[in-house]
């Protein structure tokens, strides 16, 4: 069974987010699981404020359809990525590293 799988890391302040978040996305990919990647919320709300983007991530991980939550090695500098760790840890999601 595929299993969705949450990309959380370092957006803000990261130059290099998108090329990470999409490594990220075809390893999950490559693994046979659906990968969920956040970063893209960047191109369809690109006016939006961080506050918004954390609205609508922390829904998806609320939702409960998100399986696990794969964390980028950026994620510890990441103030919405430990909000999503929190989250996760409270949700009783699966946690994995990269």
């Amino acid at each position: 069974m595929k299993k969705r799988i949450y990309i959380s890391g370092a957006i803000t302040g990261n130059e290099n987010y998108k090329e990470e978040f999409a490594e990220a996305e075809k390893t999950i990919r490559a693994a046979g699981d659906i990968p969920i990647n956040p970063a893209k919320l960047c191109d369809v709300m690109p006016e939006s404020e961080w506050k918004a983007y954390m609205a609508v991530c922390i829904a998806i991980l609320a939702e409960g359809k998100i399986d696990v939550v794969y964390f980028l090695k950026s994620w510890r500098v990441s103030l919405g990525s430990r909000i999503e760790h929190n989250l996760a840890e409270n949700l009783n999601k699966q946690i994995t590293f990269a």
